[in-house]
């Protein structure tokens, strides 16, 4: 196997605190754009709606996984059979993971493809539909997606053209020169 020229290493704790400064500013923004929208706050609350946000925030969680290894493939080409994904119990962390090398560009579309599918677009319907509970999803959402963020920022210092491969069971990503 090819020795990488550079390994990015992202720290699980900057991560935490990075994920938390996230879902604040992310609660603040939309709720702030909603107040505009509506002028008046009109949610609700009720005996099950904590389950429904557990519920939603499950699924959304792992159709964030799922999204990855969309891009994976779509952006990619990595074959599903070479994918892995789960959940690190013990580090509190989903994952989703491949084998090969990805051209930079496909690896920052396939970091970035699960904020657009589980976070912006529940934000875009909870303003919409004037519905905190979304508004409120898309929020954790973003900060689900902390990681991703900071890794796709590490990567903007790279040419498009570099090989990115990304650790499987660790957040670190190895950089290989063309």
């Amino acid at each position: 196997m090819k020795q990488p020229d550079e390994t990015l290493y992202f720290s699980l704790d900057s991560l935490a605190k990075s994920a938390l400064q996230w879902l604040i500013y992310s609660i603040i923004f939309l709720f702030s754009i909603h107040f505009l929208l509506y002028r008046e706050w009109t949610f609700s609350f009720r005996w099950y709606d904590p389950f429904l946000f557990i519920g939603g925030y499950l699924l959304l969680i792992i159709l964030h996984e799922v999204f990855h290894l969309i891009g994976f493939r779509i952006f990619g080409n990595v074959p599903w059979k070479d994918m892995t994904y789960g959940v690190d119990f013990k580090r509190g962390i989903a994952y989703a993971s491949h084998p090969h090398i990805l051209s930079n560009r496909a690896m920052k579309a396939a970091l970035l493809l699960p904020f657009w599918m589980t976070a912006f677009i529940p934000a875009v319907l909870g303003l919409i539909y004037d519905n905190g509970h979304l508004l409120l999803l898309a929020a954790f959402l973003t900060s689900g997606a902390a990681g991703d963020f900071a890794m796709y920022q590490q990567l903007r210092r790279f040419p498009n053209e570099f090989g990115v491969k990304d650790h499987p069971t660790e957040p670190r990503l190895f950089i290989f020169y063309k």
